[in-house]
């Protein structure tokens, strides 16, 4: 049952994040630092795309707040990204490690093979 004049926000006032959905408290409320104005979740910079509700969206209620500010990452998702390519880059050791070695027991086992039929 609706209640007529409530002011809890219903899920289509919610703000969230417009990139990866997130909704925390602080998004909600539109309250986040000035110095890390990102998305804890994904890492959206909030001074380019901010915290916007589906009728925000959708522009049931005012115009939607937009900015040309430009878009920079933010620092977490620059460290996380440099992880992903050190991670790549152990991968990639890491087989070319496992091929030489395999190469190196099988020409092992071949030499051992012959060296046993002469």
């Amino acid at each position: 049952m609706a209640i007529v004049g409530h002011t809890h926000d219903t899920s289509i006032h919610r703000r969230m994040c417009v990139r990866c959905g997130y909704d925390g408290r602080g998004v909600r409320e539109g309250v986040f630092r000035t110095a890390d104005p990102w998305c804890p979740n994904c890492g959206c910079d909030f001074r380019r795309r901010p915290p916007l509700s589906y009728a925000e969206m959708e522009g049931l209620c005012g115009i939607p707040y937009t900015s040309v500010e430009p878009v920079v990452p933010s620092p977490a998702r620059r460290k996380r990204n440099a992880r992903a390519w050190l991670q790549r880059f152990e991968r990639c050791l890491a087989a070319i490690f496992v091929l030489l070695v395999s190469a190196v027991v099988l020409g092992q086992l071949v030499y051992m093979g012959l060296s046993v039929i002469g």
